[in-house]
């Protein structure tokens, strides 16, 4: 029985190994430029891209609570994950639907560097209680065409699409940086 097992795990290992290799220097292609790293693997559907894209976003604990399904090339519908709740910490689901809510930010972004606006409808169904987290969406996400050449240059100015939970070592923001935003 014991020489079986051992068997069965060296066997698998090299097909688990290409199920789920990823490399540093994939990693950080990834999360340097997603949408040329979803070229280089060869997902050519922009619904597919900027999902790609979106799964980058930010999120609490990094819990990434997010499940979507494709509904055709210009859509998906984001749901949650109720099994990536965290009720002791986020009895509200508050940063729960933070977390949603970058995840479609950074969707929106993607579409938008791919020429294609981005029209977002929260809660189609209503907004779901935390038993219905699973099966209501909380969004639909359509993309179409845009008619002009107008970006928004924020996706392109994130340099590295990663959490960092490190001590803060660059310049602080100065007082006449704070007042300037003020008045934005």
């Amino acid at each position: 029985k014991h020489t079986f097992k051992t068997g069965t795990i060296i066997a698998l290992a090299p097909l688990s190994k290409s199920l789920f290799a990823f490399s540093i220097k994939e990693s950080e292609s990834y999360r340097k430029d997603p949408l040329a790293y979803a070229e280089s693997i060869g997902i050519s559907s922009n619904i597919q891209k900027i999902i790609l894209c979106a799964m980058l976003a930010p999120n609490s604990h990094n819990t990434q609570p997010w499940k979507v399904r494709i509904d055709s090339e210009n859509s998906f519908t984001l749901f949650g994950d109720a099994e990536r709740t965290l009720p002791a910490i986020d009895p509200i689901n508050r940063q729960f639907y933070h977390s949603q809510g970058t995840f479609l930010e950074l969707a929106r972004l993607a579409a938008d560097s791919l020429m294609f606006d981005a029209k977002v409808i929260l809660f189609p169904s209503g907004i779901p209680t935390s038993k219905q987290i699973a099966n209501k969406a909380i969004a639909k996400f359509t993309i179409i065409p845009k008619d002009k050449c107008v970006h928004d240059f924020l996706f392109l100015s994130l340099p590295k699409r990663q959490m960092n939970r490190a001590k803060y070592s660059g310049e602080w923001i100065t007082e006449e940086e704070v007042e300037s935003l003020k008045k934005l």
